[in-house]
C-alpha cells in the first residue's frame, strides 16, 4: 500500500499529514504532531530543534515517503525558513518528492477530488494536496 506525507511549509511551520492508499481509495492516517515549527530560522539550536522534531516525527510513523511545493523564488518568493525547512526534511533518510506550486496547482483544477468530507482543517489542505498528488508515484 502506498504511504506518503504530505507537507506544507509555510512561514515558520511545517504542517504534515500522512495520506495513503491510491488516488482511487485513500484514507488519512491520524499521527501528531500535526504541525512543526521552526520559531527562529536565524538560532542553530531552533534548526536542530526543527530537524531533531521532524526526524523523530518520521522514525515514529515509519514514514519512508514526504512530498511538499518546493519554494517559490521571483516576484512571489518564499521567506529563509522556507527553503531551510525543506533542505533539513531533505537530509532525513527518507525519499523526498518535491512539486512545483503552478503543477499542483492545474493538477488539482483537472483531477483532484472534494475533500470536504474528510473532516481537515483549513490549513491541512494543501498538505493533503501535495500528498494526494504523489500518491501512486513512489
Amino acid at each position: 500500500m502506498n504511504k506518503i506525507c504530505g507537507i506544507d511549509i509555510s512561514g515558520n511551520h511545517a504542517v504534515l499529514l500522512l495520506v495513503e492508499g491510491t488516488k482511487e481509495a485513500f484514507s488519512i492516517v491520524e499521527t501528531r504532531p500535526l504541525k512543526i515549527e521552526l520559531s527562529d530560522h536565524s538560532s542553530s539550536d531552533h534548526i536542530k530543534e526543527f530537524y531533531k522534531a521532524v526526524h523523530t516525527y518520521f522514525a515514529e510513523n515509519k514514514i519512508e515517503h514526504v512530498a511538499f511545493k518546493s519554494g517559490s523564488t521571483g516576484r512571489f518568493k518564499s521567506g529563509p525558513a522556507v527553503f531551510k525547512m525543506e533542505a533539513l526534511i531533505q537530509m532525513c533518510d527518507i525519499q523526498v518528492a518535491m512539486v512545483k506550486p503552478q503543477t499542483l496547482t492545474a493538477f488539482w483544477k483537472k483531477n483532484g477530488p472534494s475533500f470536504d468530507h474528510l473532516g481537515l482543517k483549513k490549513y491541512q489542505e494543501n498538505a493533503f494536496k501535495v500528498g494526494y498528488y504523489f500518491l501512486g508515484d513512489q
